[in-house]
């Protein structure tokens, strides 16, 4: 495949990101919800078998969005996987933002540090040209 056709590969799935993230719209509120956020990752308070679940889907969510950026040549060459955990931070981080406004949603940081890790294990994937 060229580098166009991987480019929107990758764009598709940042919006599939945003949709598993951000859905349903009508959730969203006026107000913030500062007081629900997880601040601290990995509390035992907080770890349960849904924890568990929650942090895995969150880390296969983010493989192929690093898998996809590396194959596209989104990133700079000389820094490739820092790239791409920057990459990940960021919308991970804008994504839990929008969060603090949702009723429905627990925003977290254990859903960044896993959304990264799941970009940075897609960076692994494709530097060992598996694919």
């Amino acid at each position: 495949m060229t580098k166009i056709l991987w480019r929107l590969l990758w764009i598709g799935w940042v919006l599939v990101i945003g949709a598993v993230t951000l859905l349903p719209w009508s959730n969203y509120v006026g107000h913030s919800h500062w007081s629900s956020v997880r601040w601290f990752p990995f509390r035992t308070s907080e770890m349960s078998q849904d924890f568990f679940v929650d942090f895995f889907a969150n880390v296969l969510l983010f493989v192929p969005f690093g898998f996809m950026q590396l194959r596209a040549g989104l990133v700079s060459p000389r820094r490739k996987l820092l790239s791409t955990a920057i990459a990940a931070f960021a919308l991970s981080l804008g994504a839990e933002f929008a969060q603090v406004f949702m009723h429905n949603r627990i925003p977290s940081t254990a859903d960044v540090l896993s959304n990264v890790t799941g970009a940075m294990l897609g960076g692994f994937v494709y530097r060992l040209k598996l694919f």
